[in-house]
């Protein structure tokens, strides 16, 4: 039997979580398929199934390092990841991932090639002028 889900509830769950940047909503479903509830509601994966999936994959991620290293540059995880949800409440709707963070915030580098949330929240800030930006244009046409 398929299982059926929302999928803006398990991006939801991906984002507030915080589990490494790499998880798709695929494998949260994966994940979270034992704890489909049988009988009623069976075969429908509910946000409290998610955020039990989420929690199995946690735990097989506690040994996932803390610092990642994308394009050359290092930097928190877990700040990042708040500063990509951050952005991704202050502007509904627009596609915006760690590697855009990075990219925009490595314009702002001190030069050690590590960025820190300062830098991490001034490259949001630049990517979210730039969305602006674009949908300005894009409305202007």
């Amino acid at each position: 039997m398929a299982l059926r889900f929302d999928a803006t509830v398990a991006r939801d769950v991906l984002r507030t979580t915080k589990l490494a940047p790499t998880t798709t909503v695929q494998a949260l479903v994966e994940a979270s398929k034992p704890f489909d509830k049988k009988g009623a509601g069976a075969g429908y994966i509910s946000k409290d199934e998610f955020l039990q999936g989420a929690a199995a994959i946690a735990a097989k991620q506690d040994n996932v390092p803390t610092t990642v290293n994308i394009g050359g540059y290092r930097f928190s995880r877990n700040v990042a990841l708040e500063v990509v949800g951050e952005f991704r409440q202050e502007n509904p709707g627009v596609r915006f991932d760690i590697e855009r963070l990075v990219d925009a915030a490595s314009t702002v580098d001190d030069g050690n090639r590590y960025l820190n949330r300062s830098e991490l929240t001034a490259g949001k800030a630049i990517a979210a002028k730039a969305a602006s930006d674009n949908a300005a244009r894009a409305a202007a046409r």
